[in-house]
């Protein structure tokens, strides 16, 4: 036994994370995959340690306790910044971790958890069903007939029309989200399935915009303060890179997907000049082809700002009116078809832009006063036309087109960001 606790004490540790809002260190959570102390899983079932980076608002407490619970034991959790939002063991208050040190955090608690030293945290839910078992409906078994309703809390199927072609197939409601490791954190969507056959689908409001949040990105402190352009442009090829990873493990191409974050987290001359190079490598791959041809937006359509929208036909893009760009030969990158591969297009053609246009930049800087095109889409505009976007898909399509729109929900990008 004692050997095999070493073994496992030594073995990198198996965390699932909690992005919290963006303030302090919650954006960097992306770059522990660069820690070969760490790995990151997308189920809470296979992690020892629950990290939970910034702070939560009060809608995600009871489903990140949900999740804490979904932990096998031994089990333990870690606070990254924020630890100040109510949330937490019923016990003690986890460690926090700050700065550099939060690996360091993960490892102490994996490691008493292994050689007993540290208790395994207990439940933060209680076990009782949210449905009554017994006495409820005409069969007594918790639902509203035979074949619907959710007895003892669990949802069964009922019978509607195929959207293809008219038969009648059983369609089940399934909540996903708010952690949901292919769909950005606070997402959640109530979908109607028949099958793998999204059929309807219901979006939740944004469950941070109740949490007070201060962006530290060069993004934000541009509009205070003045900032090299180089370096704007910097942060939006680490933007891009970060979540055409995201794309590639959702198609299983982890060590790619590595190797992109990798390229992040150096220094900003490193990743400019191996920045050509990777997009090269990008598009010599299969992943465009791999790629489902759906999830259009139409420019014609939808009134929309942002990267999501270039990549529909849009040509706005607030650089066109900033001075900062003036004389460096930036014109928008506009794409066409609107669709999941055109948003993938549209990141490789806005990586070597944005690479081309730091270099000519030099130490010019950015000035407060202008406004600054934010590489993220705009989640506000997006999330009302997801129903449109998914409704007919199969789930693993409409899963690849929620990735392509780039939504982050702790962050709110200005509609009035584009110059008109």
């Amino acid at each position: 036994m004692d050997v095999v606790r070493r073994f496992a004490a030594a073995a990198p540790v198996p965390v699932f994370a909690l992005q919290g809002s963006d303030a302090g260190p919650a954006g960097d959570a992306e770059l522990l995959r660069c820690d070969p102390r760490l790995e990151l899983v997308d189920s809470p079932r296979h992690a020892t340690v629950l990290l939970v980076a910034g702070a939560l608002p009060p809608e995600l407490h009871e489903p990140a306790a949900l999740v804490h619970d979904a932990l096998p034991h031994p089990r333990g959790t870690v606070r990254w910044g924020d630890a100040d939002d109510g949330w937490g063991t019923p016990s003690e208050l986890p460690p926090t971790a700050s700065g550099d040190d939060v690996a360091a955090a993960v490892l102490e608690v994996h490691r008493g958890l292994i050689d007993g030293t540290r208790g395994s945290e207990p439940p933060l839910m209680s076990s009782t069903s949210r449905e009554p078992w017994r006495g409820v409906g005409p069969f007594g078994h918790g639902g509203s007939g035979m074949t619907g309703g959710v007895p003892h809390g669990r949802p069964l199927p009922d019978r509607a029309d195929d959207l293809r072609d008219g038969l009648k197939l059983d369609v089940l409601s399934v909540p996903v989200g708010p952690f949901y490791a292919p769909f950005p954190v606070g997402l959640m969507l109530d979908v109607v399935l028949q099958g793998d056959l999204v059929q309807e689908v219901h979006v939740h409001g944004n469950p941070f915009l109740a949490v007070s949040s201060s962006p530290t990105d060069v993004f934000a402190r541009a509009a205070t303060e003045p900032v090299r352009v180089a370096a704007l442009e910097h942060a939006r090829v680490v933007h891009h890179l970060q979540a055409i990873a995201r794309t590639l493990r959702l198609l299983g191409l982890h060590a790619l997907a590595a190797r992109m974050v990798q390229h992040t987290d150096g220094p900003p001359e490193a990743l400019l000049s191996a920045g050509p190079g990777l997009v090269r490598l990008l598009r010599r791959t299969s992943v465009e082809r791999s790629l489902p041809p759906c999830g259009t937006l139409v420019d014609t359509a939808w009134d929309g700002h942002g990267f999501a929208a270039r990549a529909a036909g849009s040509c706005r893009d607030a650089r066109s009116a900033d001075p900062s760009y003036d004389n460096l030969g930036f014109t928008p990158v506009c794409g066409e078809d609107g669709d999941v591969r055109a948003r993938w297009r549209q990141r490789l053609a806005e990586i070597d832009q944005s690479i081309a246009l730091a270099a000519a930049a030099g130490a010019r800087l950015h000035e407060p006063g202008s406004v600054v095109e934010n590489p993220a889409s705009v989640t506000a505009e997006l999330l009302p036309v997801l129903p449109d976007l998914l409704v007919g898909l199969e789930w693993g399509d409409a899963v690849a087109v929620v990735d392509s729109l780039d939504l982050d929900l702790r962050r709110t990008v200005p509609v009035d960001q584009a110059a008109t």
